[in-house]
């Protein structure tokens, strides 16, 4: 069976984004769907160390060899090459460009897909299934109880996303979204919703804490005692949503089965505006 292959980087709201657009991909042409998780046996200097976590969901692929990219098996071939060789000789198509490109949803396999694709107009004709493998694992204790007080509420997920924006490229390339942002997206759902109850999501839970003013009541979840995917997962279970600009609370967004939930997002997603944002945000959500 021809196989759509898919390179894997990034944190946890990357790789659901390049699985989403593979899989909608490989439903789309009858093809097997194939990670290449290489990526992850070398260290980014433009990024943290990242881990694949995909593998934690109920995912339908399988996971490339682990030769496929190790130049150390395949002598002084470069890593493109080596993992051209590995997947059959299949053609790379590169992401043109940062909004949607129509190329990659009439590719025919065998084929390699190398890029970002953070729109879901890749994957709306498999909306369904990619919910359905994408929804992040459940947890017990602490988790549990927080997402019991979650769906007895009217609940919102707030998303600060800081530690890697602020250093380096990042910061350069991303920016920040300010407490401003915050503070009026949350007054904006509290004039159309009444009285809210805010759950927060940070990897910078105390400028959070002492930064954020919010005027509803307000959990601070990220204190230790949920991993990373149990947040993703408690976000999804919010009935609104204020996000960051960051792939990681868009699918806490996305994933809401909320038929009526409303969705916050920063109008401003990169610093660098060179970027055409324009696919990112679904229709339905407000930009502010």
């Amino acid at each position: 069976m021809a196989s759509v292959t898919v390179n894997m980087m990034g944190g946890a709201g990357n790789q659901m984004f390049q699985y989403a657009v593979a899989r909608a991909l490989a439903l789309r042409t009858g093809a097997d769907l194939v990670l290449d998780i290489s990526s992850y046996r070398t260290r980014s200097r433009h990024t943290p160390p990242r881990s694949f976590c995909l593998d934690r969901f109920p995912i339908a692929a399988r996971i490339a060899p682990k030769r496929q990219g190790d130049p150390g098996r395949l002598g002084k071939l470069t890593d493109r090459a080596a993992r051209w060789f590995a997947t059959g000789r299949a053609p790379t198509l590169h992401e043109a460009h940062f909004h949607f490109d129509p190329r990659i949803i009439s590719a025919r396999p065998p084929v390699r897909l190398d890029g970002y694709f953070q729109s879901e107009r890749y994957f709306a004709d498999a909306e369904a299934q990619i919910r359905t493998e994408l929804a992040p694992p459940s947890e017990a204790g602490h988790a549990a109880a927080l997402a019991h007080r979650i769906g007895e509420a009217q609940s919102v997920s707030l998303h600060v996303r800081r530690t890697d924006y602020t250093q380096g490229d990042a910061a350069s390339v991303h920016g920040l979204c300010a407490p401003d942002y915050y503070a009026a997206a949350v007054a904006e759902l509290s004039q159309r919703l009444g009285p809210l109850e805010i759950f927060v999501f940070s990897d910078d839970i105390a400028w959070a804490q002492a930064n954020l003013d919010l005027k509803q009541p307000a959990t601070f979840v990220s204190d230790g005692r949920v991993s990373d995917l149990g947040e993703l997962w408690l976000m999804s279970l919010c009935s609104h949503h204020v996000i960051a600009n960051s792939t990681f609370s868009w699918w806490g967004a996305w994933l809401s089965p909320n038929p009526d939930k409303i969705v916050i997002a920063p109008r401003k997603w990169f610093a660098d505006a060179s970027f055409d944002t324009t696919d990112l945000v679904p229709e339905s959500w407000f930009r502010r």
